[in-house]
């Protein structure tokens, strides 16, 4: 047993509208990438979302909040910023461009990651999603849950119609492939 290398809670923001503000806490050790915690908000970027996040960094002593740019155009950022700072929160934040095609990008990133067998999901990450918009209708629900997104993700366009909580997972994820060339044993 070793202790992580680096951890990160990878960050992506939405609006107010339908979309989930998500967080992803992700750890790295010898070669394996472990996903130990997630949290989804719907209230967009409100201080109490962005305080939970920094709070949630902070448990998990995390050293980097790795931010999606996409949205706000770095007004998300400088408001993550201003909480780290408040909350003593110690955490650096970086800001990650999507480029490419939403569903192409999520599955060239998840892909060869999960067929190396290299993503070790926490239990209570799934005891979250299930338990998780306990409110919605049950056909809505599903369409917010990671394993749905997971299970129905696709090359087609448009393949999931929420997609937040697998998206903001393969941007963490993409952050640590460098170091999935390290060898376990060693």
């Amino acid at each position: 047993i070793v202790p992580f290398s680096e951890t990160i809670v990878s960050v992506d923001p939405s609006g107010r509208g339908t979309d989930e503000t998500v967080a992803v806490v992700l750890s790295q050790a010898n070669g394996y990438i472990f996903v130990r915690d997630m949290r989804a908000f719907r209230d967009g970027y409100s201080d109490e979302t962005l305080t939970d996040i920094v709070r949630l960094g902070k448990r998990y002593k995390a050293s980097k909040l790795l931010i999606e740019s996409n949205f706000g155009d770095g007004m998300i950022t400088e408001l993550f910023k201003r909480h780290i700072v408040q909350m003593g929160g110690g955490m650096d934040t970086e800001e990650v461009r999507a480029s490419a095609r939403k569903e192409e990008r999520i599955i060239e990133t998840l892909e060869p990651v999960m067929n190396q067998h290299k993503l070790i999901i926490d239990p209570k990450v799934w005891e979250y999603d299930y338990r998780s918009n306990p409110n919605e209708p049950p056909e809505k629900r599903l369409e917010y849950q990671l394993g749905y997104q997971w299970s129905r993700m696709c090359r087609d366009k448009g393949a999931v119609k929420h997609d937040d909580r697998i998206d903001c997972l393969a941007q963490g994820v993409q952050w640590f492939v460098d170091s999935l060339a390290q060898s376990a044993f060693k």
